[in-house]
């Protein structure tokens, strides 16, 4: 029910190329797995890390930055496999291709991701008790990044909210969507059991405008939570001011992503300024060390 392809040199490659003609060809390292599936084919890629960083690099920053974000991006990326690598197991695979875990397009093309892989190679973060730290990153904070527990359902040391300046200016930067007063009232109604009725409890919902980034988008019951109103108006992100115009609610909103963990647009521009990617590692990630995957074992020996 399974055939393996299997690469016998180095540095060879395979091409994928999908029916969907809207869809590029793809060329992926390593070798290919190809399993029956109630009635559907399952691929999966067997790629070697280093490798595969250098796709997820690719795939998740794009080209034409500098070396010192992408060497940021590399260890991250690098971390975040190697502590999510169970994510899938019960499927037949490691991790994903997709945003669930790092989006992953096949091959790495550019030349200065490659020297970035290479000159971090096998470098990983780890928190204070040496377990690898789970490297988050989105791509625009608007200015501050959030706490994993305003987030996800558990707090992490090293994933602390903290003011970025240095995204002001990224394309992502700022956003605005419309939508008619009558659906948003609806939906308040609807989902939540707001009293569209009472203004105490109308008035927040329609007149948001928050001093910081917080949870809830008011502070009565029942309180609506800013996550799933963005998941479910699909907004870029959870930092928004809410004001009616007219007949429509507009929110005006910063960022792009989640805003936990490394902030890439602002990572891009600390890079531009001159800092190093340790500098920016620990200017996002609190309290953490930088060490070799070879070293692992040897410092959690010390520390028990």
């Amino acid at each position: 029910e399974r055939i393996e392809f299997r690469s016998r040199q180095a540095n060879s490659a395979f091409r994928m190329r999908s029916m969907d003609h809207r869809m590029a060809e793809r060329a992926y390292e390593g070798g290919l797995e190809v399993t029956l599936e109630n009635g559907a084919l399952r691929l999966v890629n067997v790629v070697p890390l280093e490798e595969y960083v250098a796709g997820v690099v690719q795939s998740e920053a794009g080209r034409h930055h500098h070396l010192e974000y992408y060497k940021l991006q590399a260890v991250s990326c690098r971390t975040y496999a190697l502590s999510n690598q169970r994510k899938h197991l019960d499927q037949g695979f490691e991790v994903c291709d997709r945003v669930h875990c790092q989006v992953y397009h096949g091959r790495n093309h550019t030349d200065t991701i490659a020297q970035a892989v290479l000159e971090t190679r096998n470098m990983v973060m780890v928190d204070a008790d040496i377990r690898l730290i789970h490297a988050t990153f989105h791509s625009n904070c608007g200015g501050e990044t959030l706490n994993a527990e305003d987030v996800w359902s558990k707090s992490e040391p090293y994933l602390q909210a903290t003011t970025d300046t240095f995204c002001l200016a990224g394309s992502h930067a700022t956003w605005q969507k419309r939508v008619p007063r009558k659906d948003w009232v609806a939906y308040l109604k609807r989902a939540y059991g707001v009293n569209t009725a009472s203004s105490a409890d109308l008035f927040p919902l329609l007149d948001h405008h928050p001093t910081c980034r917080g949870i809830y988008m008011n502070q009565r019951e029942p309180l609506v939570p800013l996550k799933q109103v963005r998941a479910d108006w699909k907004l870029n992100s959870t930092y928004f001011t809410l004001h009616e115009e007219g007949e429509n609610v507009v929110f005006e909103g910063r960022g792009f992503g989640h805003g936990v963990g490394v902030c890439q647009e602002g990572a891009m521009e600390m890079a531009r300024r001159g800092f190093s990617f340790v500098d920016i590692l620990h200017y996002y990630y609190a309290e953490v060390h930088l060490v070799d995957l070879a070293s692992l074992d040897f410092f959690r020996d010390i520390g028990q």
